[in-house]
């Protein structure tokens, strides 16, 4: 029986924790007023690419996830790489501090953070695994509590400053599973209760004893329908 295993909770977070994303906030937040500019050719060559691939909805990302999480993967990093490219750690991590309280506070969805409180009071292992760099997230799931935070990695050079380039996988899809993994163990030893809002989060919702979908109407219990 589920109550036999220890219960591990994970969280979604742009579209499921928040309203919208946070992933351009973050690089706005690093890169100031003229960052939405200079990512304007990302966000033109990104459109382009996806009319050609013909993968212009969820719907679409359903059918064919694999083509749409390595579309998204391509359009992050090549948002990543314009604006944090040469940025030091330690001023990433200082941006993310700030970015805790003044960009992602204000985007969180109320009954969305009743349900993290209520897994943390009950006693779950609370684990947040975003697509989003896992830079601009740890700080703000300290302050919240989660026991761990995953999400895709920047790669650094030598001298500590980024790439802009991702360091590993995109953590999406089945990348968040494996490294959901890697952090706890095998999730058959859990008895697993994951919140999701996209086609990136359908394999760890698979895999859970309870999957919540969460929509503009609040979650509700199940996979992606």
């Amino acid at each position: 029986m589920s109550s036999t295993r220890p219960r591990l909770t994970v969280f979604d977070l742009d579209g499921t924790l928040t309203r919208r994303d946070t992933s351009l906030a973050f690089l706005q937040a690093v890169g100031g007023s003229g960052t939405l500019l200079r990512l304007l050719p990302v966000g033109i060559r990104g459109a382009l690419e996806r009319m050609g691939r013909s993968a212009p909805s969820l719907r679409a990302a359903r059918r064919d996830p694999a083509s749409w999480g390595d579309w998204e993967a391509r359009v992050h990093e090549a948002a990543a790489r314009t604006v944090l490219a040469g940025r030091r750690w330690e001023d990433l991590q200082a941006v993310a501090r700030r970015f805790a309280r003044e960009g992602i506070e204000p985007l969180l969805r109320p009954e969305m953070v009743a349900r993290l409180e209520a897994h943390r009071t009950q006693g779950d292992v609370v684990v947040l695994v975003t697509a989003s760099l896992e830079v601009s997230v740890e700080a703000w799931a300290e302050e919240r509590g989660f026991h761990h935070a995953l999400g895709t990695r920047l790669e650094m050079d030598a001298t500590g400053r980024a790439t802009g380039r991702f360091s590993g996988a995109y953590c999406w899809g089945r990348e968040k599973v494996r490294r959901l993994e890697e952090e706890v163990g095998s999730i058959v030893g859990w008895h697993v209760t994951a919140y999701g809002d996209s086609a990136g989060d359908g394999p760890l919702l698979e895999r859970a004893d309870r999957p919540v979908w969460v929509d503009k109407g609040g979650p509700r219990e199940g996979g992606i329908s």
